[in-house]
């Protein structure tokens, strides 16, 4: 019970489940739209919509890096609910 009156970590759940919904639903129907809007091949259409997430991981992955180093973050501050 404690978790859901947590906001911070609601709010967090809210947003990681709504980014997926979102990149589910790009990965599966981006390609298709981007081939059929601007008339090219499946391969290329599909390299046009995946790049983008690689490039997100990468980014994402060094802030999460950085800002666990610039603050000091352990493991048992990030899981500590109260």
């Amino acid at each position: 019970m404690a978790l859901l009156r947590n906001p911070t970590f609601m709010f967090l759940s809210l947003a990681a489940a709504s980014e997926a919904l979102f990149v589910t639903g790009l990965s599966t129907f981006g390609a298709k739209v981007v081939q059929s809007l601007f008339n090219l091949t499946s391969s290329k259409a599909a390299f046009l919509v995946g790049e983008p997430f690689h490039e997100t991981c990468v980014v994402s992955t060094k802030l999460i890096f950085y800002f666990t180093l610039q603050f000091r973050f352990c493991v048992y501050q990030v899981e500590q609910v109260e």
